[in-house]
């Protein structure tokens, strides 16, 4: 009896166990009770039993637990996610959008940029007011009567240069470049930033590169004393067509002359060319200023605003001028290429790229004509010819980009004057491109050498008007150059010869007939064309020169008057107008010689097609060199 009644005891403890795992089984469904005593085992193999039992619990517990840890961690991690990506759709939005941080930005630095310009223009402003109520102007010259016979050396001088605006009021900095212009449809067309990278290891400069600002873009860096520094870094640009272009700003400059180039600053001034004319340094004035030409004040002195860039309009174009008063001009960086064959119907084609041979075998007319349609692979914009002797079916109308024409002499000299000042070359000679092949910015020191070095190396960039690649190149040697000036006294044979110059000056005449009978009409100058007046078989002595040049050109200006010879100018650079025999003006040199090719250099031709010419380019104007160069122009 005694052993039942312990059995029944422990039956009911072993109940109410179950019971309680029976009901923690309820609460976890997925966990099922599968406990059973077993009749006949002893208390301790029972409970061994349900220890196991409670272990085996125990651990399913701890499994689920687990296991629901992990599906939690699973659906937090794919909430994040989305959350994540929301977030980032967000951010994008904010940063990268239409009125995002980067637009903003951008927005915000274009305004700080702007106003910076205007502050250094209010600056400028204010500069120049008060420069015009302190300068004052005493006249250095003794008689305003002038007088050829004085004498003095002009061997070699230096060319001071003032930043102006359009105004005329001095600047500390020179006027940004204009990059764009509109086609005649109305749309935008822009020329691309260029800036490169020098390797000091390799001593060369790279590709190309779009800069980052304005600042990283270009430097008109003023030399000081009388070293090279070759540190100036004029603004380059790159059309759609990749031609490479400088921009020019506008400044006025004053000359003073020494007897050498030898140790100037141990040399007493020979005498000066600025806004009172050519005078010794007595004050005994030699000749006046030519008519037309625009002065400014500063510090003292009496500076030449260069007619390139002036509105020249009330003196009908005769000292070299535009329309309109210009900011600057660019100017083609290299002899201009293309083939000559297909150049004349594509115009697209004629380029201003480095290690290529220059375009030649074209007349000057043609050269003209082309120059006055390039486009570059832009729409360009379109302009209609009027001139006299015109009839219905000759009328012209020229599509180009930035008014492209040939270049004139006042913008190749406003190039050279620019390179010799301490803007430029600080006063020393630019090297040769001595290239036989008349291949694009090369140059060397030594021209005999029969080496030659690519525009992009140390040595070939000193024939750059900087002294490094930021400047334009081929302006000394190369190929000699036509430009859009001539004798209107020439022989009319050659004038009007199409296989010469018939193209430029048909373009170049008075629409207002010279004759009663209405047949003839007078060559003139226009914005595109310059013309001069010899019309004698002398074209290298000096009262010549001065006679027919004219200020800004490089050409009287630069002549020497003392110990040289008079068929030279500084550097011993040629010395030669146009005159009636060949009517039209060359620049720069050969490549064939050691004496004789240089920025200032300049002769004459028939304005036939021949193998050493080439032409030069020039707009906004942009300006073209052509054999003879090409010009873009600026307002």
């Amino acid at each position: 009896m005694a052993l039942e009644r312990e059995r029944e005891r422990e039956s009911r403890n072993l109940g109410k166990i179950e019971e309680r795992e029976g009901l923690y089984s309820k609460n976890r469904p997925l966990f099922i009770c599968t406990t059973k005593l077993t009749q006949g085992r002893s208390v301790n193999d029972n409970a061994s039993s349900i220890l196991e039992m409670q272990s085996i619990r125990k651990n399913y517990r701890t499994k689920s637990i687990l296991n629901a840890v992990s599906g939690i961690t699973l659906i937090a991690l794919v909430v994040t996610i989305v959350v994540l990506l929301i977030l980032a759709s967000v951010s994008i939005t904010v940063v990268f959008g239409d009125n995002g941080i980067l637009q903003l930005a951008k927005e915000a630095g274009e305004k700080t940029n702007e106003a910076v310009k205007n502050d250094q223009d209010q600056i400028s402003d204010v500069e120049g007011v008060i420069n015009e109520y302190l300068t004052e102007l005493k006249s250095p010259i003794k008689s305003s009567v002038a007088n050829e016979e004085v004498t003095f050396a002009t061997n070699y001088g230096t060319i001071d240069v003032i930043w102006l605006d359009t105004n005329n009021r001095v600047k500390s900095v020179p006027n940004e470049p204009i990059l764009s212009a509109k086609s005649d449809s109305g749309k935008e067309e822009t020329m691309t930033k260029v800036k490169w990278t020098y390797n000091e290891e390799t001593k060369t400069w790279g590709n190309d590169e779009v800069p980052s600002s304005n600042a990283d873009w270009y430097n008109y860096q003023k030399a000081e004393g009388t070293d090279d520094t070759k540190k100036s870094r004029w603004a380059n640009a790159k059309t759609a067509n990749g031609s490479y272009f400088v921009w020019i700003p506008r400044y006025a400059y004053r000359i003073t002359y020494y007897a050498n180039e030898e140790n100037i600053e141990e040399q007493e001034p020979t005498g000066y060319y600025d806004g009172w004319g050519m005078y010794d340094k007595d004050g005994n004035l030699k000749y006046k200023l030519d008519e037309g030409i625009e002065t400014v004040a500063y510090n003292g002195n009496k500076y030449i605003v260069h007619p390139a860039f002036m509105d020249n309009r009330e003196n009908n174009f005769d000292n070299g001028g535009w329309d309109k008063d210009l900011a600057g001009f660019w100017f083609a960086k290299y002899e201009m290429s293309g083939n000559s064959e297909t150049v004349e119907r594509d115009y697209n084609e004629l380029k201003s790229v480095p290690e290529v041979s220059s375009l030649r075998y074209m007349t000057i007319g043609a050269m003209y004509q082309v120059c006055r349609n390039a486009t570059y692979k832009y729409m360009g914009q379109t302009e209609k010819v009027i001139a006299g002797g015109l009839t219905d079916t000759d009328k012209k109308e020229h599509t180009s980009y930035m008014n492209s024409h040939l270049a004139k002499n006042s913008e190749w000299g406003a190039v050279a004057y620019l390179a010799h000042s301490s803007y430029g070359r600080n006063g020393h000679e630019i090297d040769v491109n001595n290239n036989a092949d008349y291949i694009t910015g090369n140059g060397c020191k030594d021209i005999d050498s029969g080496i030659t070095y690519k525009y992009n190396t140390e040595t070939g960039a000193k024939a750059s008007t900087t002294g490094n690649i930021y400047g334009v190149y081929d302006m000394s040697g190369g190929a000699w150059e036509y430009v859009a000036s001539y004798d209107k006294k020439g022989d009319s044979s050659k004038l009007t010869d199409l296989n010469m110059g018939l193209d430029l000056t048909k373009e170049t005449k008075s629409n207002i007939p010279s004759t009663e009978d209405g047949i003839d009409y007078e060559y003139i100058s226009t914005k595109y064309a310059t013309a001069y007046e010899n019309g004698t078989s002398v074209n290298g002595q000096n009262k010549v020169l001065y006679s027919v040049g004219k200020v800004g050109d490089a050409t009287k200006e630069v002549g020497c008057i003392g110990e040289l010879w008079d068929s030279y100018r500084w550097f011993r650079d040629y010395s030669l107008m146009c005159h009636f025999e060949t009517p039209f003006s060359i620049r720069g040199g050969h490549n064939s010689h050691t004496n004789g090719a240089g920025v200032f250099s300049s002769s004459y031709d028939n304005g036939k097609a021949v193998d050493v010419q080439r032409f030069s380019f020039c707009s906004l104007p942009i300006v073209l060199r052509i054999l003879n160069k090409f010009f873009i122009s600026s307002t």
